[in-house]
């Protein structure tokens, strides 16, 4: 049986998450599937536990092509669920960068098991580098969108002082409401679209 030396692994696993003291909710998480799955070690289903926790990544990582593999099955479990590839990919909205983590995900099973640790090295780089990458995106757009409010802004302010002369709290009251009206109108739901493309780096 491929997983049969899984247990070691799982203790391993939660030994380094017990002891960083971070990821308490994935750590409560293993606990309670440690107690549905294999209250009992030696009559555990490993097979079934592995596929229960990656059930993330179902759709894109085959987990039963692994039964021919050369990469062992629980290692791959390993290093999916220690680096959380799966939630932290959702995090990173560049289609083409998930789909690159996705591929390379795929491509483990076609891996011999010399090269897996530095595969595994790759990804997880990778992911980081998205998620950096991804940060920074973010700031960018941020800033491109209170720009392009602020210019809406500039733009109508004179209009509406020159109307509401000498009436002050309604020109207030006027401004509120045409702030708001300026980030609607300024135009960023189609600028940065369209701005994007070039902010973002090309990594083919």
């Amino acid at each position: 049986d491929s997983f049969g030396g899984f247990p070691s692994v799982w203790r391993d696993m939660m030994e380094v998450f017990n002891a960083s003291q971070a990821n308490q909710k994935l750590v409560q998480s293993l606990q309670e599937l440690e107690q549905s799955f294999f209250p009992n070690q030696h009559n555990a289903n490993w097979q079934i536990l592995c596929e229960e926790l990656v059930d993330p990544l179902k759709g894109w990582w085959p987990a039963g092509q692994y039964a021919s593999s050369y990469v062992v099955p629980s290692k791959t479990f390993q290093f999916l669920a220690k680096c959380s590839i799966a939630e932290r990919l959702k995090s990173v909205g560049v289609m083409n960068w998930r789909m690159n983590i996705t591929n390379m995900v795929k491509g483990i099973s076609s891996l011999r098991s010399n090269d897996a640790t530095t595969y595994f090295d790759n990804i997880h780089s990778e992911l980081v580098t998205y998620e950096h990458e991804y940060h920074q995106l973010k700031a960018a757009t941020s800033l491109l969108e209170l720009a392009l409010w602020k210019c809406k802004i500039d733009e109508s302010m004179p209009t509406i002082q020159c109307n509401n002369a000498g009436q002050k709290r309604k020109t207030n009251d006027h401004i509120i409401d045409l702030k708001i009206q300026c980030r609607i109108n300024c135009g960023a739901g189609i600028i940065i679209p369209n701005v994007l493309p070039f902010l973002i780096a090309d990594r083919d």
